[in-house]
């Protein structure tokens, strides 16, 4: 007798090539969520010297930190310097700031952000030493502050 000829993938071939793909994804992800992680840190970063840069310019150009506003309510000339500062984080939350004019600095804020203090770690060592208590970059999980002195 005669065999019949077998067409199509045996049940271990298939199953071999979903392993090597299971295994190729275990590689490839952790690999794909750190360099998001660290893209969207990096973009955060940029913001706030962004924003540090416009307050800085600010105090040059009128000889003086802006006075404190309402949340969300620009200095006079400084809406045009700000980009995105009115709309919420990549990561959530709203940013705000405060002068402090008897200590002649100014606090630049990310209140509210739904990252974990891992991402707010990584945008201070981006800005700063990477240690959340210390350093001109300060925060914990509910808050992220640049401290620029002038």
């Amino acid at each position: 007798m005669r065999k019949a000829k077998q067409n199509g993938f045996t049940l271990l071939e298939t199953l071999v090539v979903v392993c090597i793909v299971c295994v190729l994804s275990l590689v490839i992800f952790p690999t794909y969520i750190n360099h998001r992680e660290t893209s969207t840190a990096s973009q955060l970063a940029d913001s706030f010297r962004t924003y540090a840069s416009s307050f800085s310019n600010y105090a040059i150009e009128k000889g003086s930190l802006p006075k404190k506003l309402p949340m969300r309510i620009y200095p006079e000339g400084m809406e045009e310097r700000l980009p995105n500062f009115s709309e919420e984080s990549m990561i959530g939350g709203h940013w705000d700031w405060n002068c402090h004019h008897e200590k002649d600095r100014l606090e630049i804020h990310l209140v509210n952000p739904e990252a974990g203090v891992t991402m707010l770690e990584r945008i201070d060592q981006m800005l700063d030493d990477g240690n959340l208590l210390t350093g001109s970059v300060v925060g914990n999980e509910d808050h992220l502050t640049m401290i620029i002195q002038h």
